[in-house]
């Protein structure tokens, strides 16, 4: 968007000066970052949820008598939590904020009020919440998909940081916990119980004290979406959770007012006089999902859809999980070294296998070779130390020009078993085709 077009945003927080992707984003939306208001020319004050630095921002806007848009992240937001990556989608509301029940939302006005009845809307909602539930996509994605021990048939108790503005400003509090836990076991007098902790809480609801013969604390690394598919039923206060619940298709116990209770696809302990329209999932993830974000990509630094955000967040994942928790580089030629710097997240490299191989070891990480220099041995060398070897090659889509020209290369191959070209031993590749006989529809869709 030029710059002519864009409308003046004030803010008081040096969090929007910090995060360079944050003002791209905004911009994008078409507005432009100032510090403090200028009198004819800021147009809105910008805040960031409803945090205490946010009430400086909020009484500017009341006493200037401007637009209050409210900033905060959206529903499905990176790889890992918090400033270590920027997100994908953010929530701009200049009408309140999604979370506080006590007054409207603009999410709120769309789930009441728009028809969200358009076939093509509603088959995208369709297709996004086959796309996340296929992909095991949650608001952060920082898991490795390992199966976690498990009773069978349990009862899903979801706990939330204390500190969570959600709850407060959700109807509920600390005692809302306890009812909850009650609720399930009670209810579910057969059922073992697993309680989900928020894996970036320092401090949440329930202790070792809450736990008993039949209720466990779930693994905390175990991808929230695994937890849910595996869970008979769901109980949650205010947490995102719940809506990721109705998602896959269950109808979670909610003891307090998130956005997604109220619209008859939840059991709710509360009630909230604005709300009472009778909503389908796919309605609800047309609102929340489509309608109300705005999706952004960092790397292109422009807006983009719902579809197209996803495509990049399930590659940064996968990325993510190969090079965890570390990643060393062997033999890997000075002029590549600087694009595989922004492509494999700062990853060390070494002069040769050997060296490779001993830092990997010491630091315990992975090492990556370039596949047509590795050594034959070094499979064996590297198993023996425990080290996880990828082999790397230029993808089959590589460049313009060719390697032997310094081309950087457009795609990578990183891979845990063996190499495409080498057919003495099996490759990932070799895996993904044996089974891509099982491809649902929107994998073959991608292909076709």
């Amino acid at each position: 968007m030029s710059g002519a077009s864009l409308r003046d945003l004030a803010v008081f927080s040096a969090g929007f000066l910090r995060q360079t992707w944050l003002r791209e984003a905004l911009e994008s939306a078409g507005w432009r970052v100032r510090v403090g208001v200028e009198p004819g020319k800021t147009q809105a004050i910008g805040v960031w949820g409803r945090r205490p630095v946010s009430a400086r921002g909020i009484r500017a806007a009341e006493r200037h008598g401007l637009p209050l848009l409210t900033i905060e992240d959206g529903f499905l937001r990176s790889v890992e939590p918090g400033r270590r990556e920027p997100a994908v989608s953010l929530l701009l509301d200049d009408v309140g904020v999604h979370f506080d029940c006590a007054v409207p939302s603009r999410l709120e006005k769309i789930l009441a009020h728009d028809p969200i009845a358009d076939p093509d809307l509603l088959a995208r909602a369709q297709a996004g919440r086959a796309l996340l539930r296929a992909k095991r996509l949650s608001k952060y994605n920082a898991f490795c998909d390992k199966p976690a021990d498990l009773p069978n048939n349990y009862v899903l108790v979801i706990d939330q940081a204390r500190a969570d503005a959600s709850i407060t400003h959700g109807g509920a509090g600390r005692r809302d916990f306890g009812r909850m836990l009650r609720a399930a076991q009670a209810e579910h007098p057969e059922a073992p119980i697993v309680v989900r902790a928020h894996p970036a809480a320092k401090q949440g609801h329930f202790t070792q004290a809450d736990l008993d013969a039949r209720t466990v604390m779930a693994p905390g690394d175990m991808n929230p979406i695994e937890l849910l598919l595996g869970a008979r039923a769901v109980y949650t206060v205010t947490s995102q959770l719940g809506f990721e619940a109705i998602c896959l298709g269950h109808r979670p116990h909610v003891f307090g007012q998130p956005f997604y209770m109220g619209w008859g696809l939840s059991a709710d302990r509360q009630t909230n006089p604005r709300r009472g329209r009778a909503l389908s999932p796919d309605q609800l993830f047309a609102g929340a999902m489509l309608l109300y974000p705005l999706w952004y990509d960092p790397g292109l630094r422009r807006q983009v859809s719902f579809e197209e955000a996803v495509e990049g967040l399930i590659a940064r994942r996968r990325l993510w999980q190969i090079t965890q928790p570390g990643l060393v580089l062997a033999q890997v030629s000075a002029w590549k070294q600087s694009h595989l710097k922004k492509v494999l997240s700062s990853p060390a490299f070494a002069p040769g296998s050997a060296q490779g191989l001993e830092l990997a070891a010491r630091s315990r990480q992975t090492l990556g070779v370039w596949a047509s220099r590795m050594e034959d041995t070094l499979p064996a060398q590297a198993a023996a130390r425990q080290v996880p070897l990828l082999r790397m090659e230029d993808g089959f889509l590589r460049s313009v020009g060719l390697g032997a020209e310094l081309r950087p290369p457009t795609s990578l191959v990183l891979d845990d078993l063996g190499i495409y070209f080498d057919p003495r031993a099996p490759s990932r590749l070799d895996d993904l085709i044996a089974r891509s006989v099982a491809l649902g529809p929107e994998a073959l869709g991608r292909a076709k």
